[in-house]
């Protein structure tokens, strides 16, 4: 993909689509603000939050390691998923990819379960279901994001504990 101003998170996540590894993959899915974008919740997002299976993480990691420089990641004191790597595209805009959620909270971790089949698809992208985070939010403490999505899910009936 040729750098450009007009490049958007979603414009990227198309391009990666497309490539033969995300293309010949249902294991991720787009969630992090550009699922908020797609359900008209905000109005920009500025990066793109991947997920996927564990399985999967490798073959994904090393197709955007390919194409991508890599960004070094600094350990988090409460983040500590068992895989998460930072790309940056040419445009400035960043990629997040995760698998094996993991979160410390109050001395305990918290583990989450991608579940793929929860993904619904828009224009030949898999997203995310607002309900799997809701729950990310709320684990990582993005409470007005996790508000967003509560108030997004309770007005199409979907119930949220």
């Amino acid at each position: 993909m040729a750098q450009s101003s007009a490049v958007t998170p979603k414009a990227l996540a198309k391009w990666l689509a497309e490539l033969p590894e995300f293309a010949n993959s249902d294991q991720w899915g787009i969630g992090g603000s550009c699922l908020l974008l797609q359900l008209n919740l905000v109005s920009h997002c500025r990066d793109l939050d991947l997920v996927c299976t564990e399985a999967e993480f490798p073959q994904l990691f090393a197709a955007l390691g390919a194409r991508l420089p890599q960004l070094e990641v600094s350990k988090h004191p409460r983040f500590c998923s068992d895989y998460f790597a930072r790309f940056q595209h040419d445009s400035g805009i960043e990629i997040e990819l995760m698998a094996g959620i993991k979160v410390l909270q109050q001395d305990a971790v918290s583990c989450w379960l991608f579940e793929p089949e929860h993904l619904w698809f828009d224009e030949q992208l898999p997203w995310m279901s607002a309900r799997q985070w809701l729950e990310l939010y709320r684990l990582f403490g993005r409470t007005s994001s996790a508000s967003l999505l509560q108030a997004y899910c309770q007005s199409r009936g979907m119930t949220v504990d």
